[in-house]
């Protein structure tokens, strides 16, 4: 699914175990979300987390993800968008 201005997304920290829902507000928003080096906040635990780009693995699919990671490098957040009905 992919997120564009007014789709809904939930951000889920893994640091304080908090879900928090979102609306994109425009494409740049979309765009920092998946950006290398970018910068994502938690509001609860107000830490912030830095975005990693993954892939393409050699043997496998050519596409590239992403993570975001804590200032350790571990993941620590995931973002998941919401189908509204």
């Amino acid at each position: 699914m992919a997120m564009k201005k007014g789709s809904h997304y939930a951000e889920v920290c893994m640091e304080c175990k908090s879900v928090t829902v979102k609306e994109v507000a425009d494409d740049k928003q979309v765009a920092a979300l998946c950006h290398d080096g970018g910068d994502v906040h938690c509001p609860s635990c107000k830490k912030k987390f830095t975005v990693k780009t993954v892939g393409p693995r050699p043997s496998g699919p050519k596409s590239t993800s992403f993570k975001i990671v804590n200032a350790d490098g571990e993941e620590c957040m995931f973002i998941v968008p919401i189908k509204k009905d």
